[in-house]
């Protein structure tokens, strides 16, 4: 089930094509957050009345934007131009139509080419990953392959809005039912091999804002994570995992190595894989890490961190997970930092080979 409700839009903002931030204000309230995607986004005017999904608000979720704007009320058609011939997000009311895009190679010839994907469980990971790679020295092209485990908008990112407007990232590559990126692929090993045919010498593979978790056996929506290192592997690149680990996490599931790491390692992984750490890391750390990836025999990797802090903070990047940031929980992104670091290394060897 879930809740409609209207209300009146106070305040438009609009930090990129596609998305409006809006502060609404519904009976007896004061304003409250709220966003529009496309097609409704670039029409809204202040004074407009708005049908409203509140359901993640009222439900207090920590990774909801706000209220989702269904229909403008005030001028509730659209009747622009159809961009696309194919649907994502389908047989939902927000389906939306894209246009896949097209590759010369053929399924039996894809490969990867040894290129490193690294994968990461929850979106506050792109930063730390990618500003590890940037500062580490590496200028290799970089993709963002964002798969549908999570929020299907990439247009909601802010981090993956300011890495591609900074240029450090070569392209955002949407799969599945995700959509809004500079290319949009039917499905996740369809996204790593369009990745890779753009120039891509590094992919970064995770979930979109919002992260969904329960009291159930694999119940997070980033297990998908296996699925991209197995892919990984088969396509002959070379698959590393970050692993999420906290030590500030108020949860004692995700201190430490967090349960959702061990159950990748220990239960779905069906490969080995790299699983970079930072040089100093708790030693407590390694040992968990090398005991969860000993039915894989996949190499727990020291690795140096670059000043990675700095250039984000003077980039305009966020470092921030659950409300926490980087001085909160050091280890957190540092380890993810570690990640893009080792992928760094891999990269510029292969340059050095060539």
């Amino acid at each position: 089930m879930y809740q409609l409700e209207i209300g009146t839009v106070e305040t438009i903002d609009r930090p990129r094509a596609g998305l409006a931030r809006l502060r609404v204000v519904l009976e007896g309230t004061k304003p409250e957050a709220a966003f529009a995607l496309e097609p409704i986004a670039s029409g809204l005017l202040a004074g407009d009345e708005v049908l409203l999904h509140t359901t993640a608000e009222r439900l207090g979720l920590g990774s909801s934007e706000g209220h989702v704007v269904v229909a403008n009320l005030t001028r509730p058609e659209t009747r622009g131009r159809i961009a696309g011939s194919e649907m994502k997000a389908r047989y939902t009311a927000s389906q939306v139509a894209v246009e896949l895009a097209e590759s010369p190679t053929l399924w039996i010839d894809a490969d990867l080419g040894g290129i490193p994907v690294v994968v990461a469980e929850l979106h506050s990971a792109l930063v730390p990953i990618v500003c590890g790679i940037r500062a580490a020295g590496s200028q290799a092209p970089v993709a963002y392959v964002m798969p549908d485990w999570n929020g299907l908008p990439v247009a909601l990112s802010d981090a993956a809005h300011r890495l591609r407007e900074l240029g450090w990232l070569s392209s955002i590559v949407t799969c599945g039912q995700a959509y809004g990126g500079d290319l949009e692929a039917a499905s996740l090993p369809a996204g790593l091999c369009l990745a890779a045919d753009g120039g891509a010498e590094g992919i970064v593979v995770v979930g979109g804002p919002g992260h969904l978790g329960g009291p159930q056996p694999f119940g997070f929506s980033a297990a998908g994570q296996a699925d991209a290192l197995h892919l990984a592997a088969a396509l002959h690149g070379e698959p590393i995992l970050a692993p999420r680990v906290s030590g500030a996490d108020e949860r004692e599931r995700h201190r430490g190595v967090s349960h959702h790491t061990r159950a990748i390692l220990e239960r779905l992984l069906l490969t080995s894989v790299a699983l970079p750490i930072p040089h100093g890391a708790p030693p407590e750390i390694g040992r968990a890490l090398e005991a969860s990836a000993a039915r894989t025999e996949s190499p727990v990797v020291r690795s140096r961190v670059p000043d990675y802090v700095p250039l984000a903070r003077e980039s305009g990047l966020k470092l921030e997970t659950m409300g926490r940031g980087v001085d909160d929980d050091p280890l957190y992104f540092r380890c993810l930092a570690a990640a893009g670091a080792h992928a760094a290394s891999l990269m510029e060897e292969d340059r050095n080979e060539r």
